[in-house]
């Protein structure tokens, strides 16, 4: 009986996920020596914590879990594994605030430093849970088949109300008592290697369906191809199969004791401690498609990929669902409520980073699909992931506008590099205005390709397509704006020498030596200017002689002296 150990003293290391601090104070706790239940990377301990009210009554004394690695790790590990758990605490409590039919709350947690022991190892501790223990989904895509809503739509309601800037996954324990959750952000860097960052919320959304709580809370519906609706089960399948492989690879050990002497399950307190592991399986690899491979896209193919879901409605009346549960949906609230100031702000930052991050989660569904991750028999599925390269096009995605429009003008591109689009001129006028948009989010490559249109007049936009002042700027020859876009591109090299090219017409010394030329002939909207010209040239041998080629910087040397001294 663990009441008959000999107590312990410990420091107790309590953290404020509103006011990022931690706390520390002096507690009495009695641990059985022996694990009873372990996951795939911690062992899991009996514990009681006497109460600062009780005098010496271990039998009334609360039970609690005390959790170690199983492999020594820092112990910087365990602080970040609490402040994770307590950040999402702090989700539960805002979802929580929309009233839902079901609310949420994620277990209080805390680390103990057992000062009495060598070396004062630590643990993370919490209450014990009682019942039936359950992953309702997990951080790399796999969704139960309990059929419960409210653990699916809370990682969602995190998606959205966070601005895209995080996802709380993972998501599992008994009833909607939640523990060992994880937190995917879009930078990816915090909360541990368990944070697939971008990659992991495509994953969540690959399996992911709105339900009638989704819906009453006015969550967004993830844009999916009408093909990836119909294949939405198929999917939560694959993921569940996947999962149950790594799981039984993972249980299957020498010491297979699955339960302990009282019967405990290992799955009650956490089977996939680890980031499911097969979540490191999907992380982008550095296979693509091969080389050779063509597909053509057609104009219909091109139309049908337009057609996004729309079988979600955005906000359905309020009556649809009135006698589900008692829900109501709330009203914003007010900013006035204790500690909402955090919440507030991030609700109402520029929203253009949300895009940005939505954009993201687009591109990674593409590369998913590029590498056939969810194809049963693993097969690139070129339209879906296309489908998803235009959605992050329409988020502002650098990447994505540079690949819609090369895929659309029939130019080589590293993103789908076997795809083209049909050659028409629809495709070549969404085309120019994604190359457009690509040049002006700052993209090197594309503001020197839409100069060089510009500056040639060849491959623009026909006058009885122009439609609006962005068609007007891609439909005819006009060498003050090339001019605008070479110095755009020259003025990008020179901040990032990173992204200059190492040979062919898009380094910065010929892009230079280009406006020396036109400044040096004039027309098509500029007059001639050999002051301009003669310092271009200079310019452009200086930046030759940089990249270390001698022949091109005398040449524009010599072409300089041919301007200022007569030809």
């Amino acid at each position: 009986h663990i009441e008959d150990r000999k107590q312990e003293r410990a420091k107790r290391h309590r953290y404020n996920a509103l006011k990022k601090s931690w706390t520390v104070d002096k507690i009495l706790v009695k641990m059985e020596p022996d694990f009873f239940a372990h996951g795939a990377m911690r062992n899991c301990f009996r514990m009681k914590k006497l109460s600062n009210f009780a005098h010496e009554d271990w039998e009334h004394a609360a039970n609690y879990v005390a959790k170690s690695y199983i492999v020594r790790q820092p112990k910087d590990t365990y602080f970040d594994d609490v402040q994770l758990q307590m950040d999402a605490k702090l989700w539960g409590n805002e979802f929580n605030r929309m009233n839902p039919p079901k609310k949420v709350d994620i277990i209080q947690t805390y680390i103990i430093e057992m000062v009495d022991r060598k070396d004062k190892p630590v643990f993370c501790v919490e209450h014990l849970i009682e019942g039936d223990y359950i992953k309702y989904n997990s951080n790399s895509g796999f969704v139960s088949d309990t059929q419960r809503r409210t653990p699916q739509a809370f990682s969602h309601f995190t998606f959205e109300n966070s601005a895209h800037r995080l996802i709380v996954v993972d998501v599992q324990g008994v009833g909607d008592l939640y523990t060992d959750p994880q937190i995917h952000t879009f930078k990816g860097s915090e909360y541990g290697e368990a944070n697939l960052g971008v990659k992991g919320m495509a994953l969540f959304f690959a399996t992911h369906q709105c339900n009638p709580i989704c819906r009453m809370l006015g969550l967004q519906p993830f844009e999916l191809s009408s093909r990836e609706v119909q294949a939405g089960d198929k999917l939560a399948q694959l993921a569940m199969c996947t999962l149950t492989k790594v799981a039984t690879k993972l249980v299957r050990k020498p010491a297979e004791a699955a339960a302990s002497a009282d019967g405990t399950s290992l799955t009650r307190l956490k089977l996939m401690d680890m980031a499911d592991i097969d979540a490191l399986s999907v992380l982008r690899c550095a296979e693509s498609l091969p080389a050779n491979v063509q597909r053509v896209i057609s104009s219909d193919e091109v139309k049908a990929l337009k057609h996004k879901q729309k079988d979600v409605p955005e906000t359905p009346p309020s009556t649809q669902l009135a006698g589900e549960a008692g829900f109501q949906r709330v009203p914003s609230r007010s900013s006035s409520s204790s500690g909402s100031d955090s919440w507030e702000n991030v609700r109402k930052k520029d929203y253009r980073d949300a895009f940005e991050v939505l954009g993201q989660v687009h591109m990674e569904f593409a590369l998913y699909h590029e590498l056939g991750r969810f194809a049963p028999d693993g097969e690139p599925n070129v339209l879906d992931a296309l489908f998803h390269v235009d959605c992050a096009a329409q988020c502002g995605h650098q990447v994505a506008l540079k690949t819609i429009s090369q895929i659309y003008l029939q130019l080589p591109h590293d993103v789908l590099p076997g795809v083209m689009a049909e050659e028409t001129s629809e495709h070549r006028h969404q085309g120019l205005r994604c190359l457009y948009q690509a040049a002006e989010c700052g993209d090197r490559a594309s503001m020197v390709c839409l100069a060089r249109r510009l500056d040639s007049g060849e491959g623009l936009l026909a006058q009885d397509q122009v439609k609006d002042d962005l068609d007007g700027k891609i439909s005819s020859r006009s060498w003050s704006l090339a001019l605008e876009w070479y110095q755009k591109a020259v003025a990008v090299g020179e901040e990032d020498h990173d992204s200059l090219p190492t040979m062919g017409a898009d380094t910065n010394y010929c892009v230079l030596a280009r406006q020396a030329e036109m400044y040096r002939e004039g027309g098509h909207g500029i007059e001639v200017n050999k002051e301009k010209s003669v310092e271009l040239y200079n310019s452009a041998a200086e930046a030759a002689t940089a990249a270390m080629k001698g022949k091109m910087a005398n040449k524009y040397y010599v072409l300089a002296e041919e301007v200022a001294y007569g030809e």
